[in-house]
């Protein structure tokens, strides 16, 4: 199966069992704690704190130990139990990350599957200002895992 780096497509394509487990790659990622075996094309996840970033994998540099990823939602807890999915922020079209492989895990299809289900659902009509806000609110994200992880990101 061919896999584009263009949007979301790609990512939902790998849902349709590329990879027959989300949980083997998780378990390959747990025996190699410093080398996680992503490929181009899956879906990862950076958490921090109770915040979830998930991208989808561009390329992986061995060499550097550093991953291209492309997000595609900022998933924020809802402070209401009735909400299980939480606020997200949909990132599709926005800019690529460069980021310590370490700091990703891979995401599991019953954490993403809603959360595909959910953006495909939205409107994809946004303005410049919601535009900024979503720039805005990945920029803090980022800054706080930079804060939180500096040695990792000492390498890059």
């Amino acid at each position: 199966m061919h896999c584009s780096t263009h949007g979301f497509n790609s990512a939902y394509k790998l849902l349709e069992w590329k990879e027959p487990c989300a949980i083997h790659s998780l378990a390959l990622a747990l025996k190699q704690p410093n080398l996680a075996n992503f490929q181009p094309c899956q879906i990862v996840c950076l958490e921090h704190e109770t915040s979830r970033l998930y991208a989808e994998v561009v390329q992986v540099v061995d060499d550097r130990q550093v991953c291209w990823v492309r997000p595609f939602a900022l998933a924020i807890p809802s402070s209401t139990e009735d909400d299980v999915l939480g606020a997200w922020i949909d990132l599709r079209g926005g800019a690529d990350l460069l980021c310590p492989i370490v700091l990703f895990r891979s995401a599991l299809d019953t954490e993403v599957l809603p959360l595909l289900t959910a953006l495909y659902a939205s409107s994809g009509d946004e303005d410049e200002v919601t535009d900024r806000a979503k720039r805005q609110q990945l920029n803090q994200f980022m800054r706080l895992v930079w804060q939180t992880h500096r040695q990792a990101f000492q390498a890059l």
